[in-house]
């Protein structure tokens, strides 16, 4: 509907929508196909609530770049181009 009736071409994502989604490959193979049948393009999705990436404390730090690491493997299967993150700390 988005498409064929406002002409939206290229859509983002925030991963708090979807966070028992990141590792499902079935859901974002499909969310993939969906998306190239419509003829739209997947450009990125925002990272909120996986821990500050600014932190000065080395595992705080570690935590949180682990926990992002999930929505970076996430990103390649539908083609997302880019990752926003919110640095904190």
């Amino acid at each position: 509907m988005a498409r064929k009736e406002f002409g939206v071409g290229v859509v983002e994502y925030v991963n708090q929508f979807f966070k028992d989604k990141a590792k499902d490959t079935t859901y974002l193979n499909e969310l993939l196909m969906r998306c190239k049948d419509n003829g739209i393009k997947n450009h990125l999705i925002m990272i909120d609530g996986e821990g500050d990436l600014g932190s000065t404390t080395k595992a705080e730090l570690d935590k949180a770049i682990d926990q992002h690491k999930q929505w970076v493997e996430c990103a390649e299967i539908p083609r997302l181009r880019h990752i926003s993150v919110n640095a904190a700390g």
